[in-house]
């Protein structure tokens, strides 16, 4: 075993009395924290210290050995203590994640070049056994055999010199080996106190601190993610102050044989501002447990601290295992190791190793750096890189091609062949781009949020003589409890005072059977194959209700993907949790009672509902034989209707229990749908069970969360009509899923798809639930989910002139490519690539398209049953903007079911994209004989200057109408307008003085034309409508400040949903969170604007709370939800969380009038 080396004669114990508590906080701080407790005093401590260790040894002259002799005793007090804390804090829970993960680059074991062992605190290096030499471990006879943290697959071979050891080809590890050193810790200063708190992991370097609480820890074949929380130490309540996340996976591309990428997350969830955040990382380079020859580099530290900005270095040395100093603290200073080269920090270097003064110089590195102030809920973002090749230059190589500008090399130059690496991006003066925040921190009270206080994102829903809405409860440490709520509304369209009908009581009562809702309990079903570890499909029957304990064994390889071990209890627990009883004992009842969050929180899904088949039809060829309505006329959906006509009339909805419920119009659930996608996230929702009732964690998770679509589609192949459901998971995941919903109560699966980003593959599961999984591939483009962000956008489902076989239209679906952040896929220095696409992909199934054709082998080749993709096109980003772009916006398709102008086959879409550019997208053919190279041009109309300081993000579907006026010259025109707002919808109280958000109407002349003549269009052509009038003529645009009455200086107000157009008017809700350095309420207003948007115009302070997107009825009645209610605060007009306005200048009649070319939310 290696050895550490021996203290300097100015190390603090050779002049100290204070020896232990100055060792034992470096190396066991919770042991020291016990010690300190029991004695009542850190002097108390030292005099036991000098009784127990020193006064032995008083006659000894050697003094190194009366330090060995001392440290040997602390160790074993360490690991006698430690253990017994390790029992102790096991008896009161249970975790129910496992004890470590090994990953590798690739799933194929003749790909698998490199290995990484983590710990769920996210240190590295697992417990000895934890691998085999087969599959990582290292191969030197050393302890601990089997430890992993970062192995290379080397081909073995001898010196350079001909002498020495002759090492054979194996799995070889740089950081196991001897004593694990290699850690991280995280800390700030505290808001009022001025108390600096720091939380640190490591194996060796003191553990895992006491104030670390492991809130997740999720191990897939080829990625890893741990979440802690850091509380104060004092606190015995653990109040969360920061969360960390560390998400560890391969790189792709030419990097994947050498790193693994690393995406770390730090997030204030204190409820105030905490300043000089920081994060260290430690490491101890062991290679080939040769300490003679071992050489190191470290490059970029120098240029990172002499950066003007954060994030930099802020300290740093090459210590990696000089035991008197190594911690992962980072508010205590790095101690260099003992050279003559250098002894400072912040250093560049470059071949420093070897033995100086007859000792071993044990080195390492340690990173330390500095994120300055983080405000609330506020995250600071970057990534780590983990790696070996064949020689030092390769290693570089690779570091550089993912832009890791801030390195540490190890490596023998002995043995050149083989040398280890690991370094960070984006911490040299230029930070990665925001990333979504925590669930918690989403919220505009994050942490400081009341349980007792309903919450509500996604917009009302109207049926027949009723209004439905969503909402939630926030929990901490537990399940949201989420509820639907259908009020009545009079003839006038007013909120009736009769009590709501409530999905969540209905819920309640019945899942306390584990039948299917035939026979009074929940029908909870989903579908799932997976060849590599299953021999058949989940069975599914009738019922609906597969997800059961009697399905245990199938449900565990889809609930873990495929995992190397089983536990039967774990995974029963876990399908009971699902299923809505307290497994965890989060809840002061009994294990096998319903939970009050039965029914999980929908944030931000959408309400759709479905009745009977309404489409329009018509037989008018001269009038509408290019549109939709023609098809459906010629392919008979008339009968459709007819054969429907008694449908049961179904409300669809996603939720953050893993699940789309759909209830029936008196809020009874029918059944709820688990995507494959989602299953084996369930997972992550587990924390701890408790020892007694309520004394259990779990974690609330973003999973089905996004957008939903419903259209009748016709199916060639089939020759029938089908009710097609699509949805995505918003801020879930990156994944779509689609479902045949003709038959409420027999719904039936047709595909999913899914990016996976962290294990850098693309999934794909047919019809049957068959799972396909294959890598990255720049060959691929049938299957090509590769450039998939997080799944926000709306699909549209429309009939496109598309040339295939004997067709020549085809029902697809389109979408944006949703949201990335600075996440990257391929690990090279794109700010992100993810996102930024317009996606087309065909909904009729193809036997003749096979996931093969994207590299699927063997078992895992599954033919086309839907959701193939006919296009990506790439949406071209703005150089000048900071902001990663991406399409979360639904996209707004103009059809001739819409509009008789529309004088084309298929559609034209209008979207806008987060870094504020409006885009014309074709999908459209004047003559179904025209060439399909015709469709899927993209043009840019206009850009709004977006950047993270004026906070001009464009998140939502445009509000499109056409405007009729005189034009310039004189005549009559139409003219196509796009209204939107901007805001950046995911950090809703930000308050920076740069904030300047807009409303914009942007006019396209050309249209119908699919051209565009006015490209690239900004600000400086458009009338500023603040103080003017605009007309038909040209587009415009105004301050939000200028509209709301609020000062420019006080404004940091947001344009929050998609602008309502209804008659003659435009409406924006707008939200301004309250003056306070950390915010937990705000105010939200409505934003009227006539046709001829002239200054005055209309608007209203709707009240305290945050505002969904307006709905509009037919009777101009506006109904907006309100969320976040500040206690006392109470709505103008409505009920509970639903408030309804009126517009008194809305009428029947006007030159803006509302088009129905949007997709159809109610049939």
């Amino acid at each position: 075993m290696r050895s550490a080396p021996p203290m300097d004669m100015d190390s603090p114990l050779s002049h100290t009395p204070f020896e232990l508590p100055q060792l034992v906080t470096l190396m066991y701080p919770l042991l020291a924290t016990k010690l300190i407790k029991l004695f009542g005093s850190q002097i108390l401590v030292a005099q036991f210290w000098r009784l127990w260790c020193l006064t032995p040894h008083k006659t000894m002259k050697n003094v190194d050995k009366i330090r060995s002799s001392c440290r040997q005793k602390l160790l074993l007090l360490g690991a006698w203590l430690m253990a017994a804390l390790i029992v102790f804090s096991t008896a009161a829970s249970a975790q129910n994640f496992p004890s470590w993960g090994i990953i590798h680059n690739n799933t194929t074991v003749a790909s698998q070049t490199i290995a990484l062992g983590v710990n769920p605190a996210g240190n590295l290096n697992t417990p000895g056994g934890s691998g085999t030499v087969a599959n990582n471990a290292n191969t030197l006879n050393t302890s601990p055999v089997g430890s992993v943290g970062t192995a290379y697959k080397w081909g073995g071979g001898r010196p350079i010199s001909g002498n020495g050891t002759n090492y054979p080809a194996g799995w070889y590890d740089g950081t196991a080996p001897g004593r694990k050193w290699e850690g991280w810790g995280a800390s700030a200063v505290m808001p009022v106190s001025g108390k600096a708190i720091a939380g640190t992991a490591s194996v060796d370097a003191g553990g895992v601190s006491a104030n670390i609480t492991v809130k997740s820890f999720v191990v897939d074949s080829t990625s890893i993610k741990s979440t802690v929380w850091i509380s104060d130490p004092a606190d015995t309540s653990k109040a969360p102050l920061l969360e960390v996340t560390h998400v560890y996976g391969p790189t792709s591309g030419t990097t994947n044989p050498n790193l693994f990428q690393a995406l770390v997350t730090i997030t204030n969830i204190s409820g105030g501002t905490l300043t000089d955040v920081r994060y260290r990382r430690i490491m101890d380079w062991d290679i080939l447990n040769n300490l003679t020859t071992v050489l190191t580099d470290q490059a970029g530290v120098a240029a990172s601290y002499a950066s003007a900005y954060t994030p930099k270095i802020y300290d740093s040395c090459n210590n990696g295992g000089s035991w008197y100093s190594i911690t992962p603290n980072p508010t205590i200073n790095c101690r260099p190791a003992p050279l003559p080269v250098t002894t400072s920090t912040r250093v560049d270097f470059t071949g420093i190793g070897g033995r100086v003064n007859n000792q071993d110089t044990n080195l390492g590195a340690s990173f330390t750096f500095q994120f300055g102030d983080l405000l609330c809920n506020e995250s600071a973002i970057f990534y780590i890189y983990y790696g070996a090749g064949s020689s030092r230059t390769e290693v570089i190589n690779a570091l550089t091609t993912v832009g890791a500008g801030v390195y540490s090399l190890g490596y023998d130059p002995l043995y050149p062949t083989i040398a280890y690496g690991f370094g960070f991006k984006g911490v040299s003066g230029s930070a990665v781009a925001p990333s979504l925040p925590t669930k918690t921190a989403s919220l505009p009270a994050g942490s400081s949020t009341r349980s007792d206080v309903w919450q509500t994102y996604a917009p009302p829903v109207i049926g027949d003589g009723t209004i439905y809405q969503a909402l939630f409860q926030y929990q901490k440490d537990k399940q949201w409890i989420g509820e639907i709520k259908r009020y009545q509304l009079d003839a006038n369209g007013g909120i009736s005072a009769d009590p709501p009908v409530t999905a969540q009581s209905k819920l309640f009562a019945r899942a306390s059977g584990t039948g299917s809702y035939a026979s009074g309990g929940r029908s909870i079903w989903t579908v799932g194959y997976d060849p590599l570890c299953m021999s058949s499909a989940l069975p599914l029957d009738s019922n609906y209700n597969n997800i059961t304990t009697g399905n245990t064994a199938k449900l565990e390889s889809l609930l873990y993907n495929c995992p190397a071990t089983s536990s039967t209890a774990t995974t029963q627990n876990l399908i009971n949790f699902v299923r809505g009883f307290n497994s965890s004992w989060e809840e002061n009842s009994a294990q096998t009672a319903v939970r009050t969050s039965v029914l999980g929180d929908t944030y931000h899904s959408e309400m759709v509902l479905v009745g009977i088949p309404n489409a329009p039809w018509s037989s008018d060829v001269n009038t509408f034989g290019k549109s939709e309505a023609y098809f459906r006329y010629q392919y008979n959906y008339s009968t459709f209707i007819d054969s429907n006509v008694n449908r049961r009339t179904q409300l669809y909805v996603g939720a953050n229990d893993g699940m789309l419920h759909a209830f029936d119009t008196d809020l009874n659930e029918r059944w709820a749908f688990v995507p494959p996608s989602v299953t084996p996230m369930l997972r992550n929702m587990t924390g701890t069970t408790g020892l007694n009732a309520g004394s259990g964690t779990s974690n609330s998770i973003f999973s089905v969360d996004g957008p939903i679509t419903v259209k009748d589609v016709y199916f060639y192949g089939e020759a029938k009509w089908k009710t097609v459901l699509m949805g995505g998971l918003g801020w879930g995941g990156n994944s779509y899923y689609a479902l045949d919903v003709t038959n409420p109560d027999a719904p039936a699966h047709l595909f999913t798809v899914n990016n996976d980003t962290a294990n850098k593959v693309i999934n794909y599961w047919d019809a049957s639930g068959k799972k396909s999984t294959f890598a990255y591939n720049s060959s691929c483009s049938t299957f090509d989910y590769s450039k998939l962000g997080g799944a926000w956008s709306r699909p549209v489902i429309m009939l496109l002139p598309y040339t295939k076989g004997s067709t020549s239209q085809r029902w697809v679906a389109v979408f944006g490519g949703g949201f990335a952040g600075g996440a990257s896929s391929t690990g090279t220095t794109a700010a992100s690539s993810y996102g930024s696409y317009a996606y087309v992909l065909e909904l009729e199934p193809d036997s003749s398209l096979t996931t093969a054709s994207c590299g699927a082998t063997g078992a895992s080749v599954v033919a086309s049953t839907g959701g193939h993709v006919l296009a990506v096109t790439p949406v071209t980003s703005d150089t000048a903007s900071n902001i990663p772009n991406g399409v979360t916006a639904n996209l707004t398709v103009i059809t001739g079911d819409g509009t008789s102008l529309a004088n084309y086959y298929g559609g034209i879409a209008y979207f806008t994209d987060l870094q504020g550019k409006l885009w014309k997208y074709n999908l459209s053919k004047a003559s179904l004989s025209d060439a399909n190279a015709g469709l899927f041009t993209l043009y840019q109309s206009f850009l709004d200057q977006a950047t993270l300081a004026n906070d001009r993000l464009a998140y939502n579907q445009l509000g499109s109408t056409i405007v009729s006026g005189t034009a310039t010259g004189g005549g009559s025109v139409n003219r196509l307008f796009n209204f939107f707002g901007s805001g950046d919808q995911t950090r809703l109280q930000r308050r920076v003085s740069t904030i300047n958000n807009r409303i914009f109407g942007v006019m396209d002349t050309d249209f119908p034309a699919t051209y565009l003549t006015k490209t690239g269009q900004t600000v400086s052509t458009f009338t500023n409508v603040n103080t003017q009038q605009c007309d038909v003529n040209n587009s415009w645009y105004a301050d939000v400040y200028a509209k709301t009455a609020v000062s420019a200086a006080a404004d940091y107000q947001k344009i929050v949903g998609r602008a309502a157009v209804y008659n003659k008017y435009v409406y924006f809700s707008a939200y301004q969170p309250e003056a306070a350095s950390c915010p937990l309420y705000g105010t939200s207003r409505l934003i009227e604007m006539t046709d001829s948007c002239e200054a005055g115009s209309g608007g209203a302070v709707i009240g305290q709370g945050l505002a969904t997107q307006p709905v509009v009825d037919s009777k101009g009645n506006i109904y907006v939800g309100m969320s976040n209610l500040a206690p006392g605060s109470s709505l103008p007009s409505g009920r509970d969380n639903l408030a309804k306005l009126s517009s008194s200048n809305a009428s029947s009649t006007g030159r803006v009038k509302y088009k129905s070319w949007r997709e159809k939310r109610v049939y």
